[in-house]
Formats: structure tokens, sequence, C-alpha cells
């Protein structure tokens, strides 16, 4: 594995009042404030698995590079800290024009859920390797390397 440090991050329309695709900013919403504030401290990958409101099955969202944390106002009330990611290193779909896409057929995702025991845990570092070859895979899909997001092509 890299030095660099990794994340992953689950989404569930139940905890989130939305599924995954209705992301609009850079910004993950977290109670996980102590591993939040590693994800900043160490500028890590952050990635992002979910559900779709109606939907079976579990969807990849894309990634961010941690940059700023901002605890919640009203933690008592189960509100959520934000995570932001760098605008120039982050992905996340659908924001930048992208379609989630589906992961019941990768053979990682056991081990990724595993991770998130089950979806209990909402953020936690990831060191399964199999899992973050299988994420850096999905990145590296055409879709996304052939040219920059709509969000950040240069005029």
């Amino acid at each position: 594995m890299t030095t660099e440090k990794h994340y992953l991050a689950y989404h569930t329309p139940t905890r989130m009042g939305h599924g995954g695709s209705k992301i609009s900013v850079r910004v993950l919403y977290t109670s996980k404030a102590t591993e939040a504030q590693a994800a900043k401290r160490d500028r890590a990958t952050v990635w992002l698995i979910g559900r779709e409101e109606g939907q079976p099955g579990v969807f990849w969202y894309g990634w961010l590079t941690a940059k700023e944390w901002k605890p919640p106002h009203f933690p008592e009330l189960d509100d959520k800290g934000e995570l932001i990611g760098d605008p120039a290193t982050s992905y996340l779909m659908p924001m930048d024009g992208g379609e989630p896409v589906p992961l019941d057929d990768k053979p990682w995702l056991k081990s990724a859920l595993d991770v998130l025991g089950n979806g209990a845990y909402g953020l936690q570092i990831l060191h399964r390797e199999e899992v973050l070859a299988g994420l850096q895979a999905l990145r590296r899909t055409p879709r996304l390397i052939s040219g920059p997001p709509r969000a950040r092509r240069k005029k």
C-alpha cells in the first residue's frame, strides 16, 4: 500500500436523507469527527460508496482529497460535521457530470463492507489492499481519464 492515507466513507439515504447521487458539493457529512480530522490532517483520499433511494445494491460516487473539517454546530442533535474536499483533486458525482457506478459485481465489495461494519461505520481508514486497488481501478476508467470533468475544464 502507498504511504498516502485512504479512507472509505459510506452514504445511505436512511442516515443522510437522500441517496448519494444527490450530493451537490465536494462535502461529506459525517459524525465521525476523529476520523475526519485525521483525514484532513493527512490530506487523505476519501472514497465514497453508498446506496440510492429505492434501489438495491451499493454504488461508487467518487473521491475527495480531504482539505478542511468543520465540526457540527449541534452535535447533541446528531448534527453532522463537514469534511470538505480540495476542488482540484476531488471528483464527486454527479457534481462533475458522472453517474454512480454499481459495485455489486465487484469481488472486493464484501471486503469494503467489512471495513465499514456493513454500513454501521460511516467513515473508516482503509487498509484493505484489494479494496483500494478496486477503487483506484474505477478512478482510471476511460470516462474519467478522457479529460477533466466539465467543472474543471479550462476555457
